[in-house]
């Protein structure tokens, strides 16, 4: 595996990473995924989630324009749907309710855009709660290991800090979650929107 960095952020990088690598299969994950930091810094979210995607895009069209595309985006383009439902369809109303789920939703009909305007091959996948190895301390499980680990290491009091632990959410391994991805890589239909989860709702409290 042979890593190269560019910043979506910045067309010139894009077009350099594309016209260098021209990929036949693409998996674009690159976003500010933190809800939190979203509402702390929405333009860089929508800069980097919207306006990225947009400049991967085009750079794609140039460069790689066969290209199998999955846009991963996130099951909380659904917001406020979620209430009152013990489950969601693809088909279900997207109803964002933070700038992270607004940018990604945003995401979502640029690429639908490109793919009806200039046919690329691009499939959306709106993945569910992922937790797994390496993952950032600010997602909520990571953050309970971390605390834990400090506890065993006695470098702070034996008392986990919790939100509301009664919240309910769908949570998938990162393991399941590639699988599901690369999957659709190869099975998924164009222009068609997948959810990428177990399908089952599991309190803070029972994870």
């Amino acid at each position: 595996v042979r890593w190269v960095r560019a910043d979506l952020t910045r067309f010139d990088e894009t077009l350099a990473l594309l016209g260098k690598s021209r990929p036949h299969l693409l998996f674009h994950l690159a976003a500010l995924t933190a809800t939190p930091v979203s509402w702390k810094h929405p333009r860089q979210t929508f800069s980097l989630n919207t306006g990225g995607s947009i400049a991967l895009l085009e750079a794609t069209l140039r460069f790689a324009p066969r290209a199998r595309i999955v846009f991963i985006s996130t099951s909380h383009v659904y917001g406020e749907t979620f209430f009152g439902k013990r489950r969601v369809r693809e088909s279900d109303l997207a109803n964002p309710l933070t700038p992270y789920a607004a940018s990604k939703l945003l995401m979502e009909l640029a690429a639908l855009n490109f793919l009806e305007s200039h046919l690329l091959q691009i499939v959306v996948a709106r993945g569910f709660n992922q937790v797994g190895t390496g993952q950032e301390r600010n997602f909520i499980f990571s953050d309970f290991c971390r605390q834990i680990a400090l506890m065993e290491k006695r470098r702070r009091p034996a008392v986990l800090e919790v939100g509301n632990v009664n919240l309910v959410r769908d949570f998938i391994h990162i393991q399941d979650a590639v699988r599901a991805y690369f999957f659709l890589s190869q099975k998924g239909r164009p222009g068609e929107i997948y959810n990428v989860g177990s399908g089952r709702g599991m309190s803070l409290q029972e994870g």
